[in-house]
């Protein structure tokens, strides 16, 4: 597998559905939003991932976040997605296709943990409350309810709270391919795979032959910088340890960017082909791990580059990643006929109906505290207002 509308539509895919899902889940209950946009109860199965049951609200979820990001780039703007292309499918069948992607993901991690030993440390059951208490504070503070923030990503609060704990499972499953983890590959492995994917990881001292503005200095001033590059290159050489004596004069002398408190923004990259400059990057990929170049003139001006093991934090992350992507790949997903009914386009309408009628709710609360007294007027002469005149009829 291969990272307010119209109600009444959904109204009439509910009543068509109803055959196909009697019999198909439990009563949905009353906060039930997966039921009220899509005609289906959200524990209702919709799909297998290794034998795994998926439930609507699951894969719904992931069906909304995909129709939001696709509308966001200008697409699936016709009155049929049918119509639209998107690479090779059409676009309810990519969105289709990729909320199933996003879900088959989570519940691989999910799996994999599960077979490795791995879970949440109480630590990330604790990140997840608290994320949860900080996004209910942010809303009241707007008069929206949780409930409201829930509805408009198609989800109930335990499901939210599945997938918050999802996100940290799968940094933890991330973490396990570190050295020592319980999924360390071995160093051999993670620099076959920087090699296979174009990876390298350098420092470099810059040397800029430019000033302030961003102008070339004279042919003077940058043959001086070349003198002073050779022999800073000359004195490192001289080192009894490079790599400590290159941090030292990397951190005292480098042109390149640095933080508010003068420490550089990026004392290592790991990088890959095409994203540095050509001179660079030809420098440092003739350099061995633990090898440093002469000066390498590019229009920034000289750098010194050492080369080191591509066996890092970084790539190890990259590693892990590129893992989860080929287990993703490999799972054995089935889909029923529950899936089959699922319209994104009618879904989309749908949702867009909730969200329209909680922002109704929203905006009337908002204009009700805009109007309403603060407590704190006062009559020009300093007392507390009076009260309103009685009516016409007192």
């Amino acid at each position: 597998m291969n990272m307010t509308k119209k109600l009444l539509s959904g109204v009439v895919s509910a009543a068509l559905l109803a055959g196909v899902l009697s019999g198909c889940s439990s009563q949905p209950a009353e906060d039930d939003v997966a039921y009220k946009a899509a005609g289906i109860a959200r524990d209702t199965v919709v799909a297998t991932v290794n034998g795994q049951k998926i439930p609507a609200e699951d894969y719904l979820f992931w069906l909304q976040q995909s129709i939001t990001n696709i509308q966001y780039y200008g697409y699936l703007t016709s009155d049929d997605w049918t119509t639209e292309q998107l690479g090779d499918q059409n676009g309810v069948d990519y969105v289709k296709s990729d909320a199933l992607t996003a879900v088959t993901y989570y519940a691989t991690i999910a799996q994999k943990a599960e077979e490795n030993g791995i879970s949440l440390s109480e630590e990330d059951k604790t990140a997840v409350q608290e994320n949860m208490d900080d996004i209910e504070a942010a809303l009241a503070a707007q008069n929206i309810t949780l409930q409201m923030y829930l509805d408009a990503q198609c989800i109930s609060q335990e499901g939210m709270v599945k997938m918050n704990e999802l996100y940290y499972l799968s940094q933890d499953l991330i973490q396990a391919f570190q050295e020592g983890g319980p999924l360390d590959p071995g160093s051999d492995a993670v620099t076959a795979f920087a090699d296979e994917n174009g990876l390298y990881r350098v420092k470099h001292i810059l040397l800029s032959t430019r000033d302030a503005e961003g102008n070339d200095l004279s042919e003077a001033e940058q043959q001086a910088i070349l003198e002073e590059a050779n022999a800073l290159v000359a004195e490192l050489r001289a080192a009894d340890d490079l790599e400590t004596a290159f941090d030292a004069a990397m951190n005292e002398r480098s042109d390149d960017s640095r933080n508010d408190d003068g420490t550089l923004a990026y004392p290592e990259y790991v990088t890959s082909s095409g994203q540095m400059v050509e001179e660079f990057e030809t420098a440092a990929l003739a350099l061995q791990p633990g090898q440093m170049s002469e000066p390498v003139k590019s229009p920034y001006g000289y750098h010194i580059i050492l080369r080191l093991s591509s066996d890092c934090e970084d790539v190890r992350s990259y590693y892990a990643s590129n893992q989860l992507n080929d287990w993703t790949d490999a799972a054995e997903v089935e889909t029923n006929e529950v899936y089959d009914t699922i319209d994104p386009q009618t879904f989309k309408a749908n949702m867009d109906a909730i969200i329209a009628a909680h922002q109704e709710t929203i905006d009337a609360a908002n204009a009700a505290a805009s109007a309403a007294p603060t407590g704190d007027e006062t009559t020009g002469d300093g007392d507390a207002a009076a009260s309103p005149s009685p009516s016409p009829a007192a």
